[in-house]
């Protein structure tokens, strides 16, 4: 049954070790009064621990946080996720913590023969001076988790934030695809299925949402993804024609603001059917995309894709001790 108007706040709490200690000036064979203060801010720092191990664990948080900004927005470190999304993906957001549960009682178990093995490779000044039992008292401290807090309905006035932050990312995502499957190359002859990948779970995200903003806004555009990945190859590879075709969807998708959704995408239809009309694509009959907006498109110059923003990580944030912290949390956040 559809929860439309429900929603999760859910929170990524994590603690990971980095095992980094401040280089001292003894490590490289100076004394302290040789470092000119005035002129070097630092000498950086050095691992007591093989970070490549500990790299599984680091891994296994940036999973969850992509995990979780595929189904939601982040709000300030908070996802806001409708409540069939959540509820789909929560089985799988479980079944990455257990990994890295498992993962972390491994890394513990061997430190015993991993850290003097990896100790004794390391030169002479810059060998650590833990002890396993040091390495295993940190490693305890390392946790993973998601707190997950239920809104019945989310008010009025939350969903014109949510709106604009869906807007921002669906922007943020396509630039990002023009970047990794383009580059500066807007003509590249071919293409495998993992290109259409991230434009898979745009599009399944952004049909989420719209059970929380406003989906005459967003039908359109979920429509206009379902119609190019359905005349797109679902299986082999990409030729030239339909990688210009999914580069000027992306053009159009990565300029996007609450203002001209609507208008951009609606011109890409109508340039792409012109487009198609004099060079059709295989497999293509290059029909409107758009047709459900209803917009006339106008003379613009072409856009330019707009840098990606560094991607909002979630902070770390303390593993609450009730469902009472969480509610505070929302609370705070205007649910």
């Amino acid at each position: 049954m559809s929860k439309v108007g429900e929603a999760y706040v859910v929170t990524l709490a994590s603690h990971i070790w980095d095992a980094r200690v401040k280089l001292l000036a003894e490590d490289i064979g100076l004394r302290a009064e040789d470092i000119p203060v005035r002129a070097v801010a630092g000498l950086g720092s050095k691992y007591t621990y093989d970070r490549k191990i500990l790299s599984v664990l680091s891994n296994k948080r940036g999973m969850l946080h992509r995990m979780l900004r595929n189904i939601g927005v982040n709000l300030g470190g908070a996802f806001v996720v409708p409540a069939d999304g959540y509820e789909r993906a929560k089985e799988k957001l479980q079944g990455v913590i257990s990994e890295f549960e498992h993962e972390l009682k491994e890394i513990r178990g061997d430190v015993p023969q991993a850290y003097p093995a990896w100790r004794n490779e390391i030169p002479e000044p810059f060998r650590p001076d833990l002890t396993e039992a040091d390495i295993i008292k940190e490693l305890s401290g390392c946790y993973l988790r998601v707190n997950a807090f239920h809104v019945m309905e989310v008010a009025d006035r939350e969903i014109s934030r949510i709106a604009e932050k869906l807007v921002e990312e669906v922007a943020a995502d396509a630039a990002e695809m023009l970047r990794g499957s383009f580059g500066r190359k807007s003509n590249r002859d071919e293409g495998t299925q993992r290109v259409l990948n991230p434009l898979r779970r745009l599009r399944d995200k952004v049909r989420s949402m719209s059970s929380l903003v406003d989906s005459a806004i967003w039908e359109p555009i979920v429509e206009a993804m379902d119609d190019l990945l359905g005349e797109l190859p679902k299986t082999g590879p990409l030729d030239a024609a339909h990688m210009r075709r999914l580069y000027s969807f992306l053009i159009a998708l990565s300029g996007v603001d609450s203002a001209r959704v609507q208008l951009a995408l609606s011109q890409w239809g109508a340039q792409e059917s012109e487009s198609i009309s004099s060079a059709p694509a295989s497999g293509s009959d290059g029909g409107d995309f758009f047709r459900a907006s209803g917009m006339t498109p106008l003379e613009q110059p072409e856009p330019v894709v707009p840098e990606p923003a560094a991607p909002e990580m979630a902070q770390e944030i303390p593993p609450p001790e009730g469902e009472q912290e969480l509610a505070d949390l929302a609370n705070a956040l205007g649910f």
